[in-house]
């Protein structure tokens, strides 16, 4: 069976933007192919990596990061020892509603600053707040 969007289905493509400003013309690419009508692809760009999604997890900022690294080191203030490969979700499970609400305080500060969320600019920055909503209004 296909997947429709007329049934409600949806696929999301993660991706990071690693605060490298050559990849815009990919997304800008990618945003062109999922722009479609019945298009069932969103994409959910984290700039500069998914790990500013663990970090609204804890704290409202709209600092911006010249490398993932450097946001790697910042999250460690809240995650001690934090690796990509650790399982945080008992660190972090109690606190989503936090980082959807920082999520789109970064989105809205961007929007004040004109800048597209899809921008490599939009530093920092996390769509998987829509892929939380989402999952939280299926199960109610």
């Amino acid at each position: 069976m296909e997947l429709q969007k007329r049934y409600g289905d949806i696929a999301y493509c993660i991706f990071d933007t690693d605060a490298d400003t050559s990849k815009q013309e990919q997304i800008n690419t990618a945003l062109s192919k999922t722009q479609k009508p019945n298009n069932i692809i969103e994409l959910i760009p984290s700039n500069p990596c998914f790990e500013i999604w663990y970090k609204a997890h804890f704290t409202s900022s709209t600092k911006s990061y010249i490398s993932n690294n450097e946001l790697i080191k910042d999250l460690t203030r809240f995650i001690p020892n934090y690796q990509k490969n650790m399982d945080i979700y008992p660190l972090v499970f109690d606190k989503t509603n936090i980082a959807i609400n920082n999520a789109i305080k970064m989105e809205e500060h961007h929007k004040k600053s004109n800048i597209e969320i899809y921008d490599v600019k939009a530093n920092p920055s996390t769509q998987v707040y829509k892929i939380m909503k989402n999952i939280i209004n299926i199960k109610q």
